[in-house]
């Protein structure tokens, strides 16, 4: 039966494993088997959908194996389309291209204009495969720097398409958008609960500050509050578009700056400098945000002054999991090489 699966099977890639289910000695009718790549198991899973084996009665059912979607980070319905944002204004399509192609066959690649054809600043990305997707990604995310700019470009899955029926609108929660003396940057309040926060929050209903007829009795920013918790007026957390920010904005001597990858969605600045500040004497942190939503993209920086903190931290942090995400701990980028490797050996199961 091993044989037979196997051989049949191997038409579609470099089979690594293939393990019939049985139980006192009878086989279950279901196997598992592991390809040397995951797009040799999508393409199996592609071309074999109702398909007979020989001598069999009933067509086969092929899926991940349980667990695998979360571990590779896709499931049978991802669309190998990537987002790619913080491009540089003046990038082509063909630099995309060329900075894409070696992780595997493009099928579109086009730069988003505005009415008078100048870039946005953002480009989608769509692979033959979901392999390559998922490589480019986890490579290229804040990494990456193009056509000269020192600002490394945001890679992640594109949004499916939302449908176009428009489910009744919902009546949220009411918060007032207010804003600090003396500065520009808003913060939102909520009445019924006494609390503020920065993130412009989704699903809410927004009113302007005249209507509640604050003044300015409640501050953001630094000495206000933050997120429902009371922030300092020194070394507290802030925020400025793009980034969420404790401390001075400078960076440590060289390798002594990190990047985290993999934060926690709900994570602020005073969780990162919770989590980091026991390695060493840390002198500033940041989490990089959506400019237009306010939410956190996922990753950030901590810098030390003296590299054997960083050193402590990478050592104990990375590949800790919170809250279901696995941080990354590494040097940034220009402190030395970053580590992780690819991802070229990634292994797939296929249940049938």
């Amino acid at each position: 039966m091993i044989k037979r699966c196997m051989v049949f099977f191997s038409g579609y890639g470099e089979i690594l494993e293939a393990r019939v289910q049985r139980k006192n000695s009878q086989h279950q009718g279901c196997a598992f088997v592991k390809f040397a790549s995951m797009s040799q198991a999508e393409e199996a899973m592609k071309e074999l959908k109702e398909v007979f084996l020989p001598g069999g009665s009933a067509a086969l059912q092929i899926k991940w194996a349980d667990g695998e979607e979360e571990r590779l980070g896709v499931t049978a319905n991802t669309v190998p389309k990537l987002f790619v944002g913080s491009i540089p204004r003046n990038a082509t399509e063909q630099n995309l291209r060329d900075v894409f192609s070696p992780f595997g066959e493009i099928e579109e690649c086009y730069i988003m204009t505005d009415e008078e054809k100048q870039s946005k600043g953002c480009a989608f990305v769509k692979f033959k495969n979901c392999e390559s997707a998922l490589l480019a990604m986890r490579e290229l995310n804040a990494r990456a720097c193009i056509c000269g700019s020192d600002k490394p470009i945001e890679v992640r899955f594109a949004d499916k398409k939302k449908p176009t029926e428009r489910a009744p609108a919902r009546q949220g929660p009411v918060f007032y958008e207010c804003f600090a003396e003396g500065t520009n940057q808003p913060f939102f309040f909520n009445p019924e609960t006494q609390q503020s926060q920065w993130e412009r929050p989704i699903g809410a209903v927004i009113l302007p500050q005249s209507q509640l007829g604050m003044h300015n009795s409640y501050s953001g920013g630094s000495g206000g509050q933050y997120g429902g918790h009371s922030g300092g007026s020194s070394g507290g957390g802030y925020l400025s578009k793009g980034e969420q920010q404790w401390g001075q904005n400078r960076q440590g001597p060289n390798g002594c700056n990190l990047f985290i990858f993999h934060l926690p969605n709900e994570w602020t600045v005073r969780e990162l400098h919770q989590h980091f500040s026991q390695f060493g004497n840390m002198i500033s942190a940041r989490i990089m945000t959506d400019r237009e939503s306010g939410r956190s993209k996922g990753f950030g920086f901590v810098s030390y002054d003296d590299p054997e903190s960083a050193q402590r931290a990478i050592k104990t942090m990375n590949g800790v999991t919170i809250s279901n995400k696995r941080l990354k701990v590494d040097l940034k980028k220009g402190d030395g090489s970053m580590g992780g490797g690819s991802m070229d050996a990634m292994l797939s199961l296929i249940h049938i």
